[in-house]
């Protein structure tokens, strides 16, 4: 067993880090910073060694992306990889393990679904997300299922996303939980087929050859610094959320005080290193850059109401509505941010209750041991919410007498959708929600082949880039489930890309 290659279950077991071999030859030194932007991202003084075997492809980060890049390259006969993890285990570092589980897929598999599907996630961007890599996700979101099903990939029946015209479904059994079990599954078939892992191994930065690629990548393990040779590289590292400098920078001055409910590792390490090599940030300006969601601080990470925001109201803590909530939990989250001391209710009653997906949010809510109020009346519920008690009885007498059950009429605060009745006679609140925020619309700027590219849209030859860490994907608002579809699909299609262009 070569010296890197880990256990079978290297996901349930033990870890392997990166180990330090003699040196072998030459590559050109780390690239020096290009952007006046960059953050360091490592002590960069230490030369490290050279590792001894050069693989075809490397992988950076081992989340969703990442893993189904790896997998997909094996299954493309492309055994000589190897994968990347900070973290400790495969998985263990990246979003999706703390997701809802969900993905969508256009209501049917045609070139008018497929269409449809863009169209949400265009009106979702206002036009300002990419279109090539939308397209992309929305024409490779089927096949990339189905490919996961291949590998042993459990997902729940596929239901109407309402108000969207597509299908949703999640990583089985749903409800949050199911993403584990799915990067388990994954991560399990590539090491199951021979790929080698190395874990708690940082990326610092990539390396060059004497015709200005990218040959590799320099990386820190408990043993030291490593240099690490390879024909392509593929950035899977995620976003920056947790990266307080970019934030502060992109965001704005009060950036870095937002709550953090993603990763903690997320602190842009593959987006760092690619802009010192030439590359560029892309759209990550302003908070239209950022997502946001209303969450409960017991357990922001899982304990967001996502599926039942459409059919409540959004209640400030002055008693008042603030947003359309069935623009979604995103809308929802930024608009909290302007609101008095930045944190609300969703309010709704027990006919709103007893729909399958508000049931599922307060399920997930009380196995986290985060608060769903309940009252007998909008008095009682009031005093429990912490607002006045006539302000929100007034708001919702006046959102019921401008409803027709669908939408609403003559509101200074219109529902565009979902605008169920809130009549009682028993009431509920997820409360208290606060902003917080899971992940970054911004990134890496990237071509169809999904090259990292520099800011005059020159490819940085063998650098490439797939999930969280592709720039202007997504802006302002996405479709629940549209980032783990990113990070599936370009992972798949950057591994698909290389096989046949790189080592063809």
């Amino acid at each position: 067993m070569n010296e890197r290659t880990v256990s079978r279950r290297h996901f349930i077991g033990g870890v392997a880090s990166l180990g330090l071999v003699g040196a072998a030859g030459a590559l050109t030194g780390c690239a020096p910073n290009k952007s006046e932007n960059a953050a360091s991202s490592g002590n960069l003084n230490e030369e490290g060694h050279v590792a001894e075997k050069e693989y075809d492809v490397i992988v950076v980060g081992a989340g969703l992306a990442g893993i189904s890049a790896a997998l997909k390259l094996r299954d493309l006969g492309v055994q000589n990889t190897l994968l990347v993890e900070k973290g400790g285990t495969l998985g263990g570092s990246c979003n999706a393990t703390i997701s809802g589980g969900a993905f969508n897929i256009p209501m049917e598999d045609t070139d008018e679904g497929r269409a449809a599907l863009v169209e949400i996630y265009n009106t979702k961007s206002k036009g300002e997300g990419d279109p090539t890599i939308t397209q992309m996700i929305a024409d490779g979101i089927v096949e990339a299922i189905d490919w996961m099903k291949s590998h042993g990939g459990e997902f729940t029946e596929p239901t109407q996303l309402v108000p969207w015209d597509c299908l949703q479904l999640y990583a089985a059994p749903g409800n949050a939980e199911g993403m584990g079990p799915l990067l388990n599954t994954l991560a399990n078939a590539y090491t199951d087929a021979g790929g080698e892992t190395a874990t708690k191994t940082k990326l610092l930065d990539f390396v060059f050859n004497d015709k200005g690629a990218v040959a590799g990548v320099k990386v820190r393990s408990d043993k030291g610094f490593e240099i690490i040779k390879a024909k392509a590289t593929i950035i899977a590292t995620g976003g920056y959320v947790a990266n307080k400098q970019l934030l502060e920078q992109y965001i704005g001055p009060d950036g870095d005080s937002i709550m953090v409910r993603g990763q903690k590792e997320l602190a842009g390490d593959g987006i760092n290193a690619a802009v010192r090599a030439g590359g560029m940030y892309y759209q990550m300006g302003g908070a239209q850059a950022l997502h946001m969601a209303a969450v409960a601080p017991k357990n922001p990470a899982i304990c967001n109401p996502f599926n039942a925001i459409a059919y409540t109201l959004a209640i400030n803590t002055l008693g008042q509505r603030y947003t359309d909530e069935s623009k979604g939990y995103v809308n929802n989250g930024k608009a909290v941010t302007s609101q008095p001391g930045q944190k609300c209710a969703l309010v709704f009653d027990e006919t709103v209750a007893a729909m399958d997906a508000v049931k599922s949010d307060m399920e997930k809510f009380h196995k986290q041991g985060a608060d769903v109020v309940e009252a007998t009346s909008l008095e009682e519920l009031a005093e429990k919410i912490e607002v006045p008690a006539d302000a929100l009885k007034a708001t919702v007498e006046e959102f019921n007498a401008h409803t027709d059950g669908e939408s609403t009429s003559g509101l200074d605060v219109e529902k565009s959708a979902c605008a169920v009745m809130c009549t009682g006679p028993k009431f509920y609140a997820f409360y208290p929600l606060v902003p917080g925020s899971i992940m970054g619309f911004g990134g890496l700027y990237a071509n169809e082949s999904l090259q990292v590219l520099e800011p005059d849209g020159t490819p940085i030859e063998g650098l490439y880039v797939t999930g969280e860490a592709i720039g202007g994907v997504f802006k302002y608002d996405y479709l629940a489930g549209a980032s783990l579809n990113r990070s599936v699909v370009t992972g798949t299609q950057a591994a698909s890309i290389i096989s046949s262009q790189v080592l063809k």
